[in-house]
């Protein structure tokens, strides 16, 4: 998992596999490097929030609707996240 060393609040975090995995930061400390071991694919994962906010965006395809943001965000008030093209 990742959390904000401020609040403690998780950010974003990956499913573990069976497979030992190592994990490191790269000299910048926005990305992250994984790699089962022993060898295999080595992962970059981009830890802003505007990039992760960017992928979920392209993944879906479209923005929260209310109730969704309702589900996820309580009482937060609505805001889009997504931008328009």
């Amino acid at each position: 998992g990742l959390w904000n060393g401020q609040t403690g609040q998780l950010l974003a975090q990956i499913a573990p596999s069976n497979t030992p995995t190592e994990i490191g930061f790269e000299s910048d400390p926005n990305h992250v490097l994984i790699t089962p071991i022993p060898g295999g694919p080595v992962y970059q994962w981009n830890t802003r929030i505007d990039d992760a906010i960017a992928y979920a965006c392209r993944m879906a395809g479209r923005d929260f609707t209310e109730e969704e943001w309702a589900t996820e965000f309580g009482d937060r008030p609505y805001q889009e996240t997504c931008p328009h093209e």
